[in-house]
């Protein structure tokens, strides 16, 4: 595995003979994500308009509660979504949840999750 820091601040990894593209996680891409936090914040997934089960998609249902009220609630685009790993922890850890509630979060992400303080269900 080699990695590449280009002028873009993007990062290019190389895995036999592939180059993939991943975004360094510096103020170009959090902006994107940036929502003022207005309470206890809870993301779950949203996928073709509903909410979805599996955690790594590329919408997420953002709410805020504050003393038992929804104080904010937003659909926002996930904009770490590729095909692949680590896009539902980037967009949580973006967004600053507390809670994730998916049913379907693989092992690594649960163990992700719990590295840096957020809940899941």
């Amino acid at each position: 595995m080699i990695q590449i820091k280009g002028e873009d601040k993007s990062y290019r990894l190389l895995r036999g003979g592939e180059e993939e593209k991943f975004y360094n996680e510096d103020k170009a891409v959090f902006e994107q994500v940036n929502l003022p936090k207005k309470g206890f914040r809870r993301i779950r997934p949203f996928r073709k308009g509903h909410e979805s089960e599996d955690f790594g998609a590329p919408s997420y249902l953002v709410v805020d509660k504050k003393r038992g009220r929804v104080r904010q609630k937003k659909v926002m685009k996930n904009p770490f979504f590729r095909t692949g790993r680590g896009h539902g922890v980037r967009f949580a850890r973006a967004i600053n949840a507390d809670e994730v509630n998916a049913k379907n979060i693989g092992r690594n992400a649960k163990k992700a999750l719990r590295h840096h303080g957020i809940k899941f269900k």
